[in-house]
């Protein structure tokens, strides 16, 4: 298999130099690809290899269709960080936490309010003005030099195939397939199976996300949803990744959202391959301004629709619960950006105004979503 390498340094964050390098390559993993989003920040004063300075890694396993079985995802093969630029240094941020944080644990980490005026007039401005505080300023002579020195080290270790023995080990580390069946077994029960959009994509036992019972108006807790934690979050989550919503798991889907108290939805895929009309994501949302959709027992409007200059589509939508009429609509950011499926986007300004945009949300205001098809 020919390994592709592609190299995206994002943009500085806040006060401090944030460099970020988003590096893709195929594999026999979830879309096709395993996508290692390594960032990595450096304040004022401190060097390269300082302890502030932090790599993650988001590795996930392949499709291979409702139909047939396969293996889970990919294993965290790399825990420990000395530093990215070290064949050790390969990620703080890994799918297989020790244990799923339980959803009382998950509604103190979201201390803001999912309707409080704060959060409901930050999401409004993101999503009115998009780009507004996405562009791009020129860097300066230190942030220069610190990408100089950046790109040089990754130069390095092209030419020496550092990169091509880490992602060794990376295979190397995967689950065998008798311990991946043993960390999946709610996953695999016959009446969740149907819930799994690929059989061989099915989250662990420890990290997946439970959701409380009877809220759905069914007896089962299962979605096919992982926690993704940080170490400096401690052991909450930042964010949780999930495969996009089948037809009738869709109310499961915004049942995770309003419990997990989610502020930011990020869907990396369009709802229908434009080549093949196949539908890889079914429509959870409603995609057009002032229109409303019913899911369970939840009203999704469609508040806003804004297009950005880098075709990243933001939407304000507002979640109201059927049953409690008195109770404030939910706001929750929708951020689209279809990600050709086995490619990349042709320009990294996309990628990175994304990652920006979703540095403007304040960390207790909840974990985010992310999903692909």
């Amino acid at each position: 298999m020919k390994i592709s390498k592609q190299i995206f340094l994002l943009h500085p964050r806040r006060s401090s130099l944030q460099l970020s390098c988003l590096y893709l390559r195929p594999s026999c993993g979830f879309s096709s690809r395993l996508l290692h989003i390594v960032s990595y920040s450096r304040d004022q004063g401190h060097s390269v290899h300082s302890a502030r300075n932090r790599l993650y890694c988001f590795s996930v396993s392949a499709k291979m269709g409702n139909s047939q079985s396969g293996v889970c995802p990919d294993s965290p093969a790399m825990e420990r960080s000395p530093h990215p630029s070290t064949a050790e240094g390969a990620g703080n941020m890994h799918i297989n936490s020790p244990a799923t944080p339980p959803s009382s644990l998950i509604r103190k980490f979201s201390s803001v309010s999912p309707t409080s005026p704060e959060r409901v007039e930050l999401l409004h401005h993101i999503a009115a003005s998009p780009t507004r505080d996405s562009l791009a300023k020129p860097l300066t002579r230190k942030q220069v030099a610190h990408c100089k020195e950046t790109l040089s080290q990754l130069l390095k270790k092209f030419k020496s195939h550092v990169i091509d023995r880490e992602f060794d080990v990376l295979r190397s580390e995967r689950l065998q397939a008798t311990k991946l069946l043993a960390c999946t077994t709610v996953g695999r029960m016959e009446s969740n199976l149907p819930k799994n959009r690929y059989l061989d994509i099915i989250p662990y036992d420890d990290t997946r996300v439970i959701l409380e019972e009877n809220r759905n108006g069914q007896s089962s807790s299962y979605i096919n949803a992982s926690y993704v934690r940080d170490p400096s979050y401690g052991p909450l989550p930042k964010f949780i990744a999930t495969q996009g919503p089948l037809p009738h798991t869709n109310a499961d889907f915004w049942e995770m959202v309003v419990q997990q108290q989610c502020p930011v939805i990020v869907m990396l895929t369009g709802l229908v391959d434009r080549n093949d009309e196949m539908v890889k994501c079914d429509n959870y949302f409603p995609s057009q301004s002032n229109e409303s959709l019913t899911y369970g027992r939840f009203r999704i409007t469609n508040k806003e629709t804004t297009t950005s200059q880098n075709s990243v589509i933001y939407r304000l939508l507002e979640i109201e619960t059927l049953q409690s009429g008195d109770s404030a609509p939910i706001p929750v950011l929708h951020m689209q950006l279809e990600w050709p499926d086995y490619g990349i986007p042709s320009s990294t300004e996309s990628v990175r105004e994304m990652v920006r945009t979703n540095y403007r949300i304040p960390s207790n205001f909840g974990p985010f979503v992310v999903h692909c098809r």
